[in-house]
């Protein structure tokens, strides 16, 4: 059991709805970040990536910003990070990947 109270580094891809305003937009990133702090993680770096065209339509959106979030997280934690991100109604998709150590 201990070995999920160890932080593991991951990254999170996510993408936001593009109808929101960039005050909107700098806010949704900070709660994705918050997310993580709130579950005992800690961000290393954020990158905005811009407005970007989408492969497919997710949620009948063609367009979406995009950012990229390096963090630590408790591996027990990640399940319920994807739980909040799932709900948090501008975040349109995430994908969370382990980085290899």
């Amino acid at each position: 059991m201990a070995a999920n109270l160890e932080t593991r580094k991951y990254e999170v891809i996510y993408f936001i709805a593009p109808n929101l305003s960039d005050e909107d937009t700098n806010a949704a990133v900070t709660k994705a970040e918050e997310f993580i702090k709130t579950l005992g993680g800690s961000v290393e770096k954020t990158e905005r990536m811009g407005k970007r065209r989408l492969a497919f339509v997710m949620k009948k959106y063609k367009d979406a910003h995009q950012v990229l979030t390096h963090f630590e997280l408790a591996a027990n934690q990640i399940t319920e990070l994807k739980q909040s991100y799932k709900l948090y109604e501008p975040m349109i998709r995430c994908l969370i990947t382990r980085k290899a150590s």
